[in-house]
């Protein structure tokens, strides 16, 4: 493991326990086993830190979605891979999960994330655009995708486990009951 990746490892928990502010860069150098000089070497300001790690993350999340989407396989099957996909990954990554709800919630996401915003989700786009009526926003479809994902992970996480197996069956067809009537088919 490289010093960068020791950081970002340094760093998630802290951010989990003490959120971004009561996170100081020389608690991050101490978890990591570094120099607090060290760490500016590899990130100049914590801001820069947290975005970053932010970008990693969403490449980790754009691999599961470009892995189980592919040109041929846009259709509810697939989504539906690729929703459980997501929510295992958040389910065994729980500190990057609640990093990325943590990051996605802050002044952080809509002062400096915006700037790199670009690198988005294709595979997702380009399957929303293929199963969607002309004239409706794929944003609407992607945030209602992304954010009821997170929230039904986020329930698999904390809520009383009784109630895992309704999350796990029924969350995805929430999901496309709130979206059938914008597809091409309906």
């Amino acid at each position: 493991m490289n010093k960068r990746e020791m950081i970002f490892k340094a760093a998630l928990p802290l951010f989990d326990e003490l959120g971004f502010a009561g996170t100081t860069t020389a608690k991050i150098a101490k978890e990591a086993g570094i120099g607090a000089g060290t760490l500016f070497l590899y990130f100049k300001t914590k801001e820069d830190l947290i975005v970053d790690l932010y970008f990693e993350i969403r490449k980790e999340i754009k691999l599961i979605i470009d892995t189980h989407l592919t040109t041929d396989t846009y259709s509810k099957d697939s989504l539906k891979i690729c929703w459980d996909a997501l929510s295992y990954w958040g389910v065994t990554n729980q500190d990057k999960y609640s990093f990325f709800q943590q990051f996605s919630y802050s002044t952080y996401f809509r002062n400096l994330a915006k700037q790199r915003s670009s690198m988005g989700y294709d595979s997702l786009l380009e399957c929303f655009r293929s199963l969607l009526k002309e004239d409706v926003s794929i944003s609407i479809a992607i945030t209602s995708f992304y954010g009821l994902n997170f929230a039904f992970t986020y329930g698999l996480l904390f809520f009383d486990s009784s109630f895992r197996p309704i999350f796990e069956s029924e969350s995805f067809n929430v999901f496309w009951n709130g979206i059938s009537h914008l597809l091409k088919d309906s």
